[in-house]
């Protein structure tokens, strides 16, 4: 009787479908600040299994999405929650775990269209633990019904970036980023530079940054490569990570870099 127990049980086990690391659980239509409508899809990841923000560190990559769409629409520059930093081995990946939210822009001719039409939304992702797997999936996205609901201010555990404020500044001068914004009652700052070709902030990522007087400020040196950029704009861009939690508060900072000048031959 225990030996067939022990069989049944074993069939029953063979039958159950495999848990994949990553699932993609829909998407819902929402308003950005700046009034353009996005899609804010939601992952759920398996306990030990990570994903990737826009610059995955060491290694990894970040999640892609693709559509099909008509003329004059396109899909924008997805907007990540802030990231985990996660030190692993000899290497350091910002990443994404357990459920989390992305937003995925869906631009049209103005500001602040919404689209009629239905489309397929297809998303592919790298996920890993010991191993990495690829994975994919797609969504049937329908027209969004008005109002539009604003958009989260936090995708999973991690908030999503703000712009800076009035009394905050950026300024790529004299071969360097030069930060100053306000720290939001934090008492701890870093910026965590994205993925931007032709242009690094010197130092390991994230740069530590100071507080004085309410302030968190940065002073870092730029290597500035025009040969590395791959035909883009030099910029430098990132998070202004205030804070130690990901669910504090980070600023998206993007700036101009000027290209430095070519010496007489």
């Amino acid at each position: 009787m225990t030996w067939l127990l022990a069989v049944t049980m074993m069939l029953v086990s063979a039958g159950e479908p495999e848990v994949k690391p990553v699932k993609m659980q829909g998407a819902q239509w929402c308003r950005l600040p700046d009034g353009r409508a996005a899609l804010l899809v939601n992952f759920m990841v398996q306990p030990g299994w990570h994903m990737y923000w826009t610059n995955p560190g060491d290694s990894g990559g970040p999640p892609v999405a693709k559509a099909t769409l008509p003329d004059g629409w396109k899909l924008g520059t997805p907007i990540w929650p802030r990231p985990a930093v996660l030190k692993h081995d000899d290497e350091v990946l910002f990443v994404h775990e357990g459920a989390w939210s992305w937003l995925v822009p869906v631009e049209g001719p103005a500001p602040d269209a919404l689209p009629t039409f239905g489309f397929e939304l297809r998303v592919s992702w790298m996920v890993c633990k010991e191993a990495c797997e690829i994975g994919k999936a797609s969504l049937q996205v329908v027209p969004p019904s008005v109002p539009l609901q604003a958009a989260p201010t936090k995708g999973g555990a991690g908030s999503f970036p703000i712009k800076p404020g009035s009394g905050d500044s950026a300024i790529c001068a004299d071969g360097g980023l030069h930060l100053r914004i306000d720290a939001r009652g934090q008492s701890s700052a870093r910026f965590l530079q994205a993925t931007n070709p032709g242009v690094q902030v010197n130092g390991s990522n994230p740069v530590p940054a100071r507080i004085s007087e309410g302030k968190a400020l940065l002073d870092a040196p730029l290597q500035i490569r025009p040969e590395d950029s791959l035909g883009q704009e030099l910029a430098v861009s990132g998070l202004m990570l205030l804070g130690d939690s990901i669910g504090d508060p980070c600023v998206w900072i993007r700036q101009s870099v000027p290209t430095p000048a070519r010496s007489a031959p």
